[in-house]
């Protein structure tokens, strides 16, 4: 049963990037003053009426008087300058990117830029440049600003997108990891598109672990129901959880996070447990699933409404027989009848009972699987209310990866409970 779930939406590419509004320019002969600088005596008159233009928002006027500057044939490396950051302005006003970046990058190789300003001039560029998808240069200027000191969030999320829209994915994969090592190490939430990109990039290699991985981090940090029904699904496209117990056992925990969606896998549940001596569960799965109209066909409805009965009389004869179970289990010579018994009463909801059956079962061994029995324990530990016992026990299940897996998971969920 495949795409049980719909995959998740992941990074948007179209409209996922912003530019940066550029800060107005500065009266350029303040800066001159400030920096011992001076334009030539040709050009002085005409960038005065530019600049003076753009305060007053003639932005027409302004580019007259720059154009009759850059036609002046004996112009300074200052007067150049100055242009270069009334034109960069200009051209970001009016959205032209390419020419933005053009004016303000000579700027800033200009060597006539104050040192205070360069930090502004480089993550611009860098947000510049991957508007016009110059990836590469994007990710010139954004390492430049790591390595300065000086970048910003805004800086690191224009990284990640300038790796990942170049497809890099490998490469992607290393940065945007990077990032989100060092803000949980700050002690801040990592950005959820950071680690929609880090999933992005693992769906793009194929790279099935990775998947799972990501999507656990998207989970922990943001346990969203998408991303929590992706994550089981991943689990559901594996081989380890076709065989019945390993299957139940996720059926379990997809139910329990409330994404429990497709039909055929409420009525698989149910059939499983009922084969597991778990009538209870059966019909509380069944029972959610009708009332919430899960199966629209009137087939589906009629079966899943015989099997609810046959499960509601096998749960009234399993109530009945608990007492004398508990007896038979406690003189039983292994542990096996008391680990049934606890599921039997997680499917009743008599958290503490099952707590008490499962820990006898597990002390006295010889189970048919003691990795699922110590699953078992450490659910119905969280049932009863006891989290802290609960994830010392999901941290306890060893010896299989299959349960493994889902005891980190059932971990995530308690974590978030």
């Amino acid at each position: 049963m495949k795409n049980r779930f719909p995959r998740v939406a992941l990074i948007a590419v179209a409209g996922f990037v912003a530019v940066l509004a550029l800060a107005p320019v500065r009266p350029v002969f303040s800066q001159a003053a400030s920096s011992k600088q001076t334009p030539s005596k040709a050009a002085a008159k005409p960038l005065k009426a530019a600049e003076e233009a753009i305060r007053a928002k003639k932005y027409d006027a302004a580019q007259a008087k720059l154009k009759e500057v850059e036609a002046l044939p004996e112009k300074t490396g200052y007067d150049e300058f100055l242009v270069n950051e009334m034109q960069g302005y200009l051209d970001t006003r009016a959205k032209n990117y390419p020419g933005a970046e053009k004016d303000l990058e000579a700027s800033l190789n200009s060597g006539f830029m104050k040192q205070s300003e360069v930090p502004a001039r480089v993550k611009e560029l860098a947000t510049i440049n991957l508007d016009i998808k110059d990836y590469n240069k994007a990710i010139d200027f954004g390492m430049r600003a790591i390595k300065g000191g000086f970048a910003d969030d805004a800086t690191y999320q224009v990284l990640e997108q300038a790796y990942y829209l170049k497809g890099d994915q490998k490469a992607t994969l290393r940065f945007v990891n990077d990032y989100v090592d060092q803000q949980v190490k700050a002690g801040k939430t990592p950005k959820e598109n950071s680690l929609k990109t880090i999933m992005s990039a693992c769906i793009a290699l194929k790279d099935q672990n990775c998947e799972q991985h990501a999507f656990e981090r998207l989970v922990l940090y943001y346990p969203k129901g998408d991303y929590w029904g992706n994550l089981i699904n991943s689990l559901f496209s594996s081989d380890d959880y076709k065989e019945d117990v390993p299957k139940l056992q996720l059926l379990r925990l997809a139910f329990d996070v409330n994404v429990l969606k497709n039909p055929p896998d409420f009525t698989d549940m149910a059939q499983l447990d009922l084969d597991e001596n778990n009538p209870g569960e059966a019909v509380r799965v069944l029972q959610k699933a009708l009332d919430s109209n899960v199966f629209t066909e009137q087939r589906e409805k009629a079966k899943n409404e015989r099997i609810l009965a046959a499960a509601q009389k096998r749960s009234t004869d399993e109530q009945a027989a608990l007492s004398q179970k508990t007896t038979q289990a406690a003189s039983a010579p292994n542990g096996q009848a008391s680990v049934a018994l606890g599921l039997t009463f997680i499917g009743f909801q008599q958290y503490p009972q099952a707590v008490t059956a499962l820990q006898q079962g597990i002390q006295k061994g010889g189970l048919q699987n003691a990795a699922s029995a110590q699953l078992l324990l450490g659910i119905a530990q969280l049932k009863a209310g006891n989290k802290d016992d609960a994830l010392k026990t999901f941290h306890s299940v060893k010896g299989d990866p299959k349960f493994e897996r889902l005891a980190s998971l059932w971990a995530l969920h308690a974590r978030q409970a």
